[in-house]
């Protein structure tokens, strides 16, 4: 018989706000103790000498059985080398032709099993994807049953008064799959066919909700079903599909919903691993997906679990929405406390009593399923990994049913990830631009020591070859400032063959960090500067005066970035975002502080303008107030979910509401509530004056306009500061740290230094300490406790200032700007980029409502803010493939125009406006003009600010020289034909490196002056001057390379302009070697000399008179040579390595050796399948050399075509013998 069913709207309390099974305990692997970290010492030892457990990992990808013992162990033994601690081991086919080795068979369990235990040999931690592939969890043994699943529906009506026995028609289905749900009628709509609200399908999680939004915008008001008539007659439906039902008088509409699978198959796989995604909403499906894998994998990897490391991942989501699961009902009741079936039609879009009881019910739904997600895929994976002795990882993040931080609180490792620039294709990087604060957000408040990152991932026309470990230093400092500390360098592809060179890639993905690379032994040193900055951010606790709650809404994507934040927090105060499982479990006040168990604590919680939040977390708040907690953010307009809705929950709502907030009708609340306060209707910048909070870290000097990102770490009783400069330009700036009475050092990661500081201004809770910043450099500023001492506060040399700790400024001190010239001007540079361009704006992801890209080298900044309505500024971004011309008026760049054309090293750009009208010029010569613009368009001049969010240009450029008036082609020709030359940066000295003596470059009067203004007078003389190693210098190049065996340069320069082509085509290590005098009256005297290699293309090892003086890979080049010298004839040796790019470029001038998707080199979605090798050669499969003859270098994947532009290589110069002398100050 049917029932009847009356649905309270309020049955009881939400039984599990955050998932029944949720929290977030993490093995000691990766837990922060409280009160336990390294002492200082110990941390600097490990800084000077590299720790083995600060090691960077890689992502290493076996490519569609391509896969030989031989390449494993060749693998595991050059990451070892260079000091990679750890894979991630993926497998994957993105194009690469199907080898020998079948996924799972008997082979690759052999081959799986040396990994390990060659891993484990070498201590390198050794990470798998749980499935094939890199998304999500699944493969061929996931039938229908156990896929993700979906609600379906079909719908029919019928006329009452009569005993129906009718067939209803089954629901579109999935994979030959369905099972049903329920069957249920209600009265029909008196005005015809029921038409769907707005935005159901968002709200029921059948389509991302990427734009965030939580109610429902319209619907017709004569379709609303009263949930009083709602009739179950699942009991009347036969296994047949049958109905049997006595129909009341009037018109009926009978709903028959299911649930089929979704289809979704697992991303990226190789051909043999393809299959369905299992449910991931069932704990049984990923158990029953784990097992598959355990019981092939664990007796190879059991032996060496107490030796390495060994876990498995959960990549980022990319298997698309699911919403509904096997017994959903049943799980719906016992976490939201009432039976939802006569609610069900709502998630087809009608409207079930009125609106509001709809969204509550919608929002109850979209709880449930993130709940499961988190419990029963996330948390039952973590689990089943931590019965066998493994660590769970994941990539908390992507377009899912999912609350992004409850997720990654659920394993033990969570990961973020971050791009090397461009997004022609992926514009919603955006989204993943998030994801390393995000990540880092989730490790902060569960107590997770160790946030990693898919590292330096990329696109065909960011990577390439192209990049090198310098090009990529900038980005990597950024990630480190947001919260990473393990950088998982994405990507390595298994090399099966022993000597093929470039050979195997990831399809046309990722940067080449493969021991087949050129520069892979050489970026031992890059390895070593990650180690250091991992062994100091992988200790204590991250310092933030805020945490951003996230709400509880549980659609789209998290806001993360500091400009999406509500109220947007001041630079110089740090945050974490939280959401409710971590406040309503987590956090306590003590001292006035948000404390959680770990140790971090936060001086306010941030409400973000939430308009909704449940009864729960409102009655947490209202008790931490009353026990310390400072509140920032608007009063909550109502409360969330149907279970908890009635008149007296409400009413209890609005009463705390008053007792927080207030009754008052003003915009600005203020408020005193027990222990603790309330803060709204105000701007961050407010709120902080009102709690006389200053900023934890501040530029309040920056001449030169340095863009400045940092993080800080409290380290027992130190703390310690990283510092970045994101741009390729050198700096001083005065930064202010709030730390108190201690005592700063610099702590270089790039070599390992310490050295203390003598100069620096103490001033009450604050210290101000003048830092010097290379191009893309960084330093870690350490504080400890010490006694007080007489200090530097400034330097002077011939009367004017070096360095003063007490100067300020605006902190962005620099910036052209031009009212007076619009329309008509030219603007001129010159330009050296290493990478691609987005050059359109055609977009196949969609959610972008304006497209964007990396790397301008003349940044628009908002024109309307600059100047005025309807004015923009210009800006270009410059890549190897052309120009593009940017405008922005309301504050996004907007594309106007491209010019496509190659550009090889050096290339002077003008950028025209005449009447409105835009024109680039490149190397003298008319590429593109544009369409008259629709605004008042002025020159931009100058890069982005860290307010604007842009990353910065990665290329060399000279400064741009405004031109106020268009010119014409003559005039640029003839600017262009007078070349240029690199501006000189000198310094005078160098205050950073060693202590008390100084490093002096230029002789002077120098007067250094302390802090109780003792100017004490210390003349610095006979420094002499540089010395130029001029003239010819020998070339050695490696056999095989195509290049002669040797030349003679008459003097240095690029290589890709020399005559000859196997010069021109070179990649590899070229040896220069030179032999110089020196007077032996140099020598001695305190005097020292530091080699100056000026421009190098890209990284080389220097050797002085058989002395190594190591690897040079981030500017300046120049090392100190002092005790490698002797009177008389020294010999200077210098291994230059560039990139592959030239020869590749060079191979193209040959004829074709093996078969390939033809369109190789092209841009945009073109560059994702065109290139792509068809079958790859017999002797490369065989494991021979390649045939002698033809070309030089193999690639998988072809990246470049017979017109693609050479990059400069080699060592270009000018090479100079700088003499310096040590200035000691007080200390």
């Amino acid at each position: 018989m049917p029932r009847l069913l009356l649905c309270a709207a309020a049955a009881c309390c939400w039984l599990s706000l955050c998932g029944q099974e949720g929290g977030s305990a993490v093995p000691l692997f990766n837990r922060t103790e409280p009160g336990r970290c390294k002492p200082v010492a110990e941390l600097e030892r490990d800084f000077e000498r590299l720790s083995d457990k600060a090691r960077p990992y890689t992502y290493w990808f076996w490519m569609n059985g391509n896969i030989t013992k031989e390449g494993i162990t060749k693998d595991l033994e050059a990451m070892h080398r260079i000091g990679v601690g750890g894979v991630f081991n993926l497998e994957g086919g993105t194009g690469i032709p199907k080898g020998p080795v079948t996924y799972l068979s008997g082979e690759w369990s052999e081959l799986k099993a040396h990994a390990v235990a060659e891993a484990a040999r070498l201590g390198i931690d050794y990470v798998m994807h749980n499935c094939p592939g890199w998304s999500s969890s699944g493969g061929p043994w996931i039938t229908p049953e156990y896929s993700m699943q979906k609600l379906t529906w079909s719908e029919i009506e019928l006329t009452g008064g009569a005993e129906a026995d009718t067939l209803l028609p089954q629901p579109p289905t999935v994979q030959g799959y369905y099972r049903d749900v329920a069957v249920l009628a209600f009265p029909s709509f008196e005005n015809g066919k029921p038409v769907a609200f707005s935005d159901w399908k968002r709200l029921n999680n059948s389509v991302f909700n990427h734009d965030g939004r939580i109610g429902i915008q319209e619907y017709d008001r004569q379709q609303v079903i009263d949930p009083a008539t709602v009739v179950d007659l699942s009991g009347n439906l036969t296994s047949e599909g049958r109905l049997s039902w006595r129909v009341p008088q009037g018109r009926w509409t009978v709903i028959r919903l299911g649930h089929t699978s979704t289809g979704q198959r697992n991303c990226a796989a190789p051909d043999t691993g393809v299959g369905l995604e299992c449910d991931k909403f069932s704990k049984e499906a990923i158990r029953l997906h784990f097992n598959k894998m355990m019981d092939r994998l664990y007796p190879l990897i059991e032996p060496y679990v107490d030796k390495i490391r060994i876990g498995l991942e959960i990549d980022s989501w990319e298997v698309g929405m699911q919403n509904w699961t096997a017994g959903f009902e049943d799980e719906f009741l016992r976490r939201a406390g009432y039976d939802p079936i006569c609610f069900l039609p709502a998630m087809t879009g009608k409207i079930v009593g009125d609106r509001e009881r709809t969204e509550r019910f919608l929002w109850d739904v979209r709880r449930v399923q993130a709940d499961l997600l988190a419990d029963n895929y996330y948390g039952e994976f973590r689990r089943l990994c931590n019965r066998y002795g493994l660590i769970s990882y994941c990539e908390p993040y992507d377009r899912g049913p999912m609350e992004e931080l409850q997720i990654g609180a659920r394993v033990d490792g969570v990961m973020g990830e971050f791009w090397n620039g461009l997004s022609a294709i992926f514009q919603n990087n955006l989204m993943m631009r998030r994801t390393t604060k995000l990540a880092s957000s989730i490790a902060h408040t569960n107590g997770q020591r160790i946030v990693g990152a898919e590292a330096f991932t990329s696109e065909p026309e960011s990577g390439r070859w192209q990049e090198y470990p310098f090009a990529l230093k900038a980005v990597g400092d950024k990630a480190f400032t947001e919260g990473i500390n393990r950088m998982v360098v994405h990507r390595y592809a298994m090399q099966p063959h022993p000597t093929a060179a470039p050979a195997m890639t990831l399809g046309p993905w990722g940067i080449h960090f493969d021991r087949t690379n050129t520069w892979w032994e050489p970026a031992r040193a890059w390895m070593d500067y990650l180690n250091r900055c991992q062994t100091v951010l992988q200790e204590g606790l991250f310092v933030a005066d805020f945490a951003y709650f996230i709400g509880e809404e549980v659609v789209g994507y998290t806001d993360v970035h500091r400009k999406d934040l509500t109220p947007v927090p001041p630079e110089g105060y740090d945050y974490d975002l939280m959401n409710s499982e971590t406040l309503l479990r987590r956090a306590r006040v003590e001292n006035g502080r948000m404390v959680l168990p770990d140790g971090m604590s936060y001086r306010a919680l941030v409400l973000q303008g939430r308009s909704r939040m449940t009864l729960g977390v409102l009655k947490k708040l209202d008790e931490m107030v009353a026990g310390g907690l400072t509140l920032i953010g608007p009063r909550p307009e109502h409360s969330l979910g149907l279970a908890a809705y009635s008149p007296e929950n409400e009413a209890s709502f609005v009463r705390l509401c008053d007792r927080l907030w207030g009754t008052g009708t003003g915009p600005v609340v203020d408020r005193r509530i027990g222990a603790g306060r309330v803060l709204s209707g105000m701007k961050m910048e407010e709120a902080v004056d009102r709690l006389e909070l200053g900023p934890d870290f501040e530029v309040v000097s920056n001449p030169g306009n340095v863009p400045v990102r940092y993080i800080h770490r409290r380290i027992g009783e130190a703390d310690a500061y990283f510092v970045s400069n994101q741009r390729r330009s050198a700096g001083e700036v005065v930064c202010r740290f709030r730390v108190g009475d201690k005592v700063p050092e610099f702590w270089n990661p790039v070599t390992g230094e310490v050295a203390s500081a003598v100069m620096y201004r103490a001033d009450g809770e604050y210290v101000s300490v003048p830092v010097q910043l290379e191009e893309y450099g960084s330093v870690f500023v350490v504080f400890r406790p010490g006694k007080p001492r007489k200090v530097l506060t400034a330097v002077l040399r011939d009367g004017s200032v070096v360095a003063d700790a007490s100067a300020s400024g605006t902190g962005e001190e620099g910036r052209t700007l031009c009212p007076d010239v619009r329309d008509d001007f030219s603007v001129a540079l010159w330009v050296k980029p290493e990478s691609d361009v987005m050059l359109n704006t055609d977009n196949p992801m969609g959610y972008i409502p304006h497209p964007w890209t990396e790397y301008y080298a003349i940044y628009p900044s908002g024109g309307a803010a600059l100047y005025g309505e309807g004015h923009a500024t210009c800006g270009v971004a410059v890549g190897r493939n052309g120009v593009a011309v940017w405008e922005n008026e309301k504050g996004y760049p907007e594309f106007r125009l491209a010019a496509e054309r190659p550009l090889s090293g050096w290339t002077h750009l003008c950028l025209v406006y005449e009447g409105g009208v835009p024109s680039v010029y490149i190397d003298g010569v008319l590429a593109a003009r544009g369409e008259k613009s629709r605004r008042s368009v002025h020159p931009g001049l100058n890069a982005a600010t860290l307010a604007e969010g842009a990353s910065y240009y990665n290329g060399d450029m000279t400064r741009p020289v405004l031109i106020r008036r268009a010119m014409d082609a003559r005039e640029i020709g003839r600017m262009r034909a007078r070349g240029f030359a690199p501006e000189e940066t000198g310094r005078a000295l160098d205050w950073m490196s060693s202590g008390n003596a100084w490093l002096v470059w230029l002789e002077g009067d120098y007067v250094t002056v302390e802090s109780d203004g003792t100017r004490r007078r210390v003349p610095v003389r006979n420094i002499g001057r540089p010395v130029g190693l001029d003239g010819a210098w020998s070339v050695r190049f490696p056999a095989g390379s195509g290049a002669p065996g040797r030349i003679t340069l008459p003097e240095l320069g690029s290589l890709h302009r020399h005559s000859q082509e196997g010069v021109r085509y070179f990649s590899g290590t070229a040896e220069y070697t030179k032999e110089f005098t020196v007077d032996a009256s140099l020598l001695g005297d305190g005097r020292l000399f530091w080699l100056d290699l000026g421009r190098v293309e890209v990284m080389a090892e220097v050797e002085v008179n058989g002395v190594n003086k190591g690897i040079l890979w981030t500017r300046p080049y120049r090392v100190d040579v002092t005790d490698a010298l002797k009177p008389g004839r020294n010999t200077l040796t210098v291994r230059v390595t560039n990139q592959w790019t030239n020869r590749l470029i060079g191979d193209e001038q040959l004829p074709e050796e093996n078969d390939y998707v033809p369109g190789g080199g092209g841009y945009g979605l073109a560059a994702l399948s065109r290139g792509a090798i068809r079958s790859l050669p017999e002797w490369y499969r065989n494991g021979e050399e390649k045939p002698a003859g033809g070309r030089i270098a193999f690639a998988t994947w072809k990246h470049y075509r017979k017109d693609s532009p050479l990059l400069e290589s080699g060592l270009i110069g000018p090479v100079r013998l700088v003499p310096a002398r040590r200035m000691k100050v007080p200390e």
